[in-house]
């Protein structure tokens, strides 16, 4: 495997996709060539790209929601509508409904946001789905893109039981070094070596 190379103007944006940037090193590489460094990782990442493929600055950002929107009804078998969002008031309506253990999980939030037409009822019943699955033993968390490292130590831990933290975590810092995914394979093990 290629070690990854530095990051400067001559990269090309194929080489940049192919290697994995801490946050840290875009908002770095922005402000030296006066990139605005607002954004996500992802916003970020494809501003760099942008700017390595032409030159020029791009002012993608991250959209924010209107704050002018009518609030959500919170009632079971109100539509949950393009308006919803994750917030307290929210938090609070599941709990009432679900009980105290409720929590925010990603594949919930995506069903929300993806289901305007659903109720909340709906989404009630899908939370309920979605905990009794995660009692199968062979079920996968879903652990959103942006969070590829703890994909990865997750991966790891699951599949090598007998490994320490320590050895994920080195594996990892070898992995992202790399050209290629991020993803955890168990030829991985070998990087130890």
């Amino acid at each position: 495997m290629e070690k990854r190379p530095a990051l400067h103007t001559n990269i090309s944006g194929k080489d940049f996709n192919d290697f994995y940037w801490l946050k840290k090193e875009l908002i770095e590489f922005c402000k030296k060539h006066s990139i605005p460094t607002s954004g996500s990782k992802e916003i970020l990442s494809k501003k760099i790209v942008h700017f390595l493929k032409t030159g020029e600055i791009s002012h993608l950002h991250r959209v924010e929601p209107n704050k002018k929107k009518d609030a959500l009804l919170l009632e079971l078998d109100a539509k949950i509508t393009s308006n919803y969002n994750s917030g307290e008031e929210v938090r609070a309506f599941f709990r009432k409904h679900i009980g105290e253990h409720f929590k925010f999980t990603v594949g919930f939030m995506k069903f929300c946001k993806s289901n305007p037409e659903k109720t909340f009822a709906d989404a009630i019943e899908f939370w309920h789905n979605e905990q009794e699955k995660k009692k199968d033993p062979h079920y996968k968390k879903v652990i959103g893109k942006q969070f590829e490292y703890n994909q990865y130590i997750h991966d790891f831990m699951i599949d090598n039981q007998d490994r320490s933290l320590q050895d994920a975590i080195t594996c990892w810092k070898e992995r992202k070094s790399r050209r290629g995914s991020n993803i955890y394979s168990k030829i991985d093990l070998e990087l130890l070596k």
